[in-house]
């Protein structure tokens, strides 16, 4: 199976920077079977990438507000059929970016909860370590050991939530 996994985040906003910190470790010396692309905020720039040579599951990493402790990783599938699960990350609209591919791409999203996006370099403690954590898991192909995110905080899709704390 073909895989790719891309690290999305803004690292100059403290722990917004998780999905980044972890595709960064990962690209140093990736897993066999694993490409791995280091999006930052702008995924779209990737987008062509992916769909001139298309895997068959794209892992996306990224820090998301869903309201648990700080560090707490969780797995969001796309349930099959093509539903709406991810309304949007760093203004990317995956469901409308990806229709194309939706019978041949199974779209995994391994979020982490942020403590802060404080203007500032580097992860929380507790972001780190959850980070430190998935980034073994990928390693060793075991990233389906995340719990799996079955019901969301929004109706309709995940939202981010946006307001300053």
């Amino acid at each position: 199976m073909t895989t790719e996994l891309w690290g999305v985040g803004q690292p100059l906003r403290g722990d917004d920077g998780a999905g980044v910190f972890v595709a960064s470790r990962l690209a140093r010396r990736p897993p066999e079977g694993l490409r791995v692309r280091v999006c930052e905020t702008v995924p779209d720039n990737y987008l062509t990438l992916l769909l001139r040579d298309p895997p068959e599951l794209l892992l996306v990493v990224d820090a998301a507000d869903l309201g648990l402790s700080p560090g707490a990783l969780v797995r969001l599938e796309s349930p099959s059929g093509g539903e709406a699960i991810f309304s949007g990350t760093h203004d990317f609209p995956w469901d409308a970016q990806l229709r194309s591919l939706r019978d041949r791409l199974r779209l995994v999203f391994l979020l982490v909860q942020p403590r802060d996006r404080d203007l500032r370099v580097g992860l929380s403690p507790e972001v780190r370590r959850a980070c430190l954590h998935l980034t073994g898991l990928l390693r060793r192909g075991r990233w389906d050991r995340l719990p799996p995110m079955e019901t969301l905080p929004t109706a309709g899709g995940y939202h981010e939530k946006r307001s300053p704390r």
